[in-house]
Formats: structure tokens, C-alpha cells, sequence
């Protein structure tokens, strides 16, 4: 899920919702290099835990959804690399009030460059890819780690939740498992707010592609499965969206039209009607068999839960309810 304007997510350029363009800082850099994690819930990870984990946030003029951001990874025992473009909305004291957070605000290139430069700051095993209008669920951390010590995947992914605004849940958006043949042919599937990448598997490929700015996501699992990387999927709420206003402009259209097709000519990627109907039937299945419009149906009755609003013990029932299978403490509310 990639977006450039505001550093959002990638399915509100798709679906429309793209807010004004992005502008460099006019000060010079601002950044501050990673202290001590907070007392309270330091890691406990020693050094070369394969389940150490960093997340790289890129942002530019999205203060008012980056708390919610900060706060799910706040205190979780990983790392956050926030890469800020020079924003003039009260990013920079958001930040500030962040001890162990590292993070720099000046002008970049664009989203890939600010993740991209987050990449050279991570030291995680993993890179857990958090743009600045979405946040984890409670517990998701913690249990993304002990899943990925089992060192048998190089990419994991899992479902996310719509939310609005102010927090509340829309709709679950949930996936099943690995299939090369959807991703090529039908869309980029994997959301990258649900999605943990191997660092050394990032490095491999070269990062992101810098001068995409529609598809850099569905670019990169693209190569990362042309790579040999090992994909894995699991049926767990990771993280929430939020949908926000906005337009997308002509000019962002026809660019996601021209680097779609650049795409499919760069993997050789030939989608007649007849296979790209066959491959989007393939994926009704793949979802019926792992139960996936099921745990949609189910989610329908928590429609409205303030799901992103933290400090809130709605938020940690309806956590629970969503991911059974991971444990979560009245404490994970903040």
C-alpha cells in the first residue's frame, strides 16, 4: 500500500483518497539518533535475536494521524525510524516527545527515498513498513516477533482493519495465503501496513525504487518474489488504515497508469481477460478455504469500535476479538 503525496498508504491512491501534494521542509534538517528504549517495556531481545525488529515510518504534513502511529509502537521492545520530509504541522514536536524514537524531518524525494534513508537507520532482522496514517493492534508486536524466530518465511503478512478518522472500524480487510500468479495478474494484495520483510532480503533486491510513486509496493514484492524470497501468511488483524478525505488528481491517475504498465513490461508480466479472471476466481477460493470471508463477516459486528483510539479499553475487546490467537493485556490499551 504505497502513496507519495502525504506519505499515506497506498490503497487511498487507488481508491481515491489522495491529499494535497507534498512540499520540502523550508528549515534544515531536524533529527535526533535513537537513545535507550523507555524503562517501562524495554526489549528484552539480545543482540542478533532473529526476531529483532524495526519499523520505518515515512511522514510529511500527517500530524494529526502520526500519534496514533508512534503510540502503537511505543514501548514494544522494537525499533522506529521515522523519516519526516520537512513537515510544518507540529510533526517535529510530535517527535520530540518521542525518547526513543529516531527520527529526522528535511525535504526528501518522495516516500521511497524517506523509507529508503529509514532503511539505513534500521538494525532490526525485520523491517516492518508503517506509514503515518495507520498503527498496530495491541499485542501484534509482540507476537509478530515470537512468529518470526521461526526463521522459515522472508516475507509474512497478514489482514489489516479500515478505520475512520477518529479510529473507528470501517471493515476488515483480511487476505489468504501466498500466490504469485494474483499478484501478478490481479492486484498488490499484500498491504504494507500487515506486511514484516527480512532486512537482508530488502537489502538483496536494492530497497525501494525511488522514482515510482504509485506502485512502489507492488514493485517490490514483485521483485522480492522474482528473488526467490520465501512469502507467509497469517490470518492475524496486524494493523489498521485510515481512510481520510481527498481527490485523486488526473495527473496521479495517468502516472498510475504508466508505471502499471512499465511494471508488467519490466516482469514480462502477459494478463489476458481469460487468465485475469481465472487468477481472481483462484483467489475467491484461496479466501474460502482460509476462512477469510468468514472472519469479514464476524468483524461486521464490531463496525464503529474505536479501534485506533488509544487509551481506550474498547480497544483491546475488540483487539482481542479480532485476533484470538494473540494475547493481550489491559496495559495495551495505551
Amino acid at each position: 500500500m504505497d502513496e507519495d503525496p502525504m506519505y499515506g498508504s497506498a490503497a487511498a491512491v487507488r481508491a481515491g483518497c489522495v491529499p494535497p501534494p507534498r512540499r520540502g521542509g523550508p528549515a534544515g534538517p531536524v533529527s535526533r539518533a535513537c537513545p535507550a528504549a523507555r524503562p517501562e517495556r524495554r526489549s528484552s531481545m539480545p543482540p542478533g535475536d532473529p526476531g529483532s525488529l524495526s519499523i520505518v515510518t515515512p511522514t510529511y504534513q500527517s500530524g494529526p494521524f502520526l500519534g496514533r502511529a508512534l503510540a502503537s509502537v511505543r514501548g514494544r521492545g522494537v525499533q522506529h525510524v521515522v523519516m519526516d520530509g520537512g513537515s510544518s504541522d507540529g510533526t517535529v514536536a510530535l517527535l520530540e516527545a518521542e525518547p526513543a524514537v529516531t527520527w529526522r524531518s528535511e525535504p526528501d524525494r518522495g516516500q521511497s527515498h524517506a523509507l529508503n534513508k529509514a532503511l539505513t537507520e534500521a538494525t532490526g532482522t525485520w523491517i516492518g513498513w508503517l506509514n503515518a496514517d495507520e498503527f498496530y493492534l495491541p499485542g501484534v508486536l509482540e507476537w509478530v516477533q515470537e512468529r518470526l524466530r521461526a526463521d522459515d518465511v522472508d516475507v509474512l503478512f497478514g489482514d489489516f482493519a479500515e478505520v475512520d478518522t477518529e479510529g473507528r472500524l470501517l471493515r476488515l480487510v483480511t487476505n489468504h495465503r501466498y500466490s504469485p500468479s494474483i499478484l501478478r495478474r490481479v492486484n498488490c494484495y499484500l498491504p504494507t501496513c500487515a506486511t514484516f520483510i527480512r532486512r537482508e532480503s530488502l537489502v538483496r533486491v536494492g530497497g525501494l525504487r525511488e522514482d515510482l510513486r504509485t506502485i512502489m509496493d507492488w514493485d517490490l514484492w514483485l521483485r522480492l518474489d522474482r528473488a526467490g524470497a520465501r512469502f507467509g501468511y497469517e490470518p492475524v488483524v496486524f494493523a489498521g488504515f485510515t481512510r481520510h478525505p481527498g481527490q485523486v488528481t488526473e495527473r496521479l491517475a495517468e502516472r498510475s497508469r504508466q508505471e502499471k504498465a512499465c511494471m508488467r513490461a519490466d516482469f514480462g508480466i502477459v494478463n489476458p481477460l481469460w487468465r485475469h479472471h481465472l487468477s481472481r476466481a483462484h483467489r475467491v477460493a484461496l479466501k474460502t478455504v482460509n476462512g477469510s470471508y468468514r472472519r469479514q463477516l464476524r468483524a461486521q459486528g464490531l463496525r464503529g469500535t474505536p479501534l485506533g483510539s488509544v487509551g481506550d479499553p474498547l480497544r483491546v475487546a475488540a483487539a482481542a476479538r479480532l485476533n484470538p490467537q494473540v494475547p493481550v493485556a489491559p496495559e495495551d490499551a495505551g
